[in-house]
């Protein structure tokens, strides 16, 4: 029988602020000279987390969560792929199913700066959920072999201005149920999305109730 998910919000708007021991305080060094944010205040969307979730790791570049003990859901800068992780543990992406990109996780950083959709996300095929905040948006073509079922744009920036294209890259993503958008999305846009990708559902999302909603209404759960 399947387990009943209680979601709750961890979330002021859009953003999500997970402070660890201290706040605001000096990033850390490893062994291995690999900044790691111990103790800092980290500026990420973590999406509709339980309690059965929990940070593994968390570093300048990226965070690993898991859910039930088994890994789960990565939140990662386009830097990601320099990692020790990326590095040592490739084999374990297929465990993946939830994916977040921004361009940082430090709000200094992350404020009006946007960064680009990086190649390596093409490597997570059994993704189920992809965000994108603060992403330039073009070569979705990259998630053309994915599971991905759930799109969600977040403050993000159309720089292709072949909206065909973009129709055709979305499409090509044959297991998308859902494609949730905020008001950084041009009207003239969605309206071209919707006429061009008939099979998925569309969601303007302003709160984290309404994307409650609509997670439990297209059964993407935890």
């Amino acid at each position: 029988m399947k387990k009943e998910v209680k979601y709750i919000s961890v979330a002021l708007a859009k953003i999500f602020l997970i402070c660890f021991n201290t706040v605001m305080a000096q990033d850390k060094k490893d062994t291995n000279g690999q900044t790691i944010l111990k103790y800092n205040t980290i500026n990420a969307n973590f999406g509709l987390l339980s309690g059965r979730a929990k940070i593994i790791e968390a570093t300048a570049n990226y965070l690993l969560i898991s859910l039930d003990g088994e890994l789960f859901m990565l939140l990662a800068t386009p830097e990601f792929n320099r990692s020790k992780w990326w590095l040592e543990h490739q084999h374990e992406i297929g465990k993946i199913k939830r994916l977040v990109i921004q361009p940082s996780f430090q709000y200094e950083k992350l404020k009006d700066r946007h960064c680009e959709l990086p190649i390596w996300v093409a490597n997570f095929k059994s993704l189920t959920y992809l965000m994108l905040n603060q992403v330039f948006i073009e070569r979705l073509d990259l998630m053309e072999n994915t599971e991905v079922n759930f799109l969600e744009f977040s403050h993000v920036v159309f720089r292709n201005e072949e909206t065909n294209k973009l129709v055709e890259d979305i499409k090509k993503m044959k297991h998308l149920k859902g494609i949730a958008y905020d008001d950084s999305v041009p009207l003239e846009i969605v309206r071209i999305l919707k006429a061009g990708c008939m099979n998925c559902k569309f969601y303007f999302v302003t709160n984290e109730d309404q994307k409650q909603k609509l997670m439990h209404d297209l059964n993407i759960n935890l």
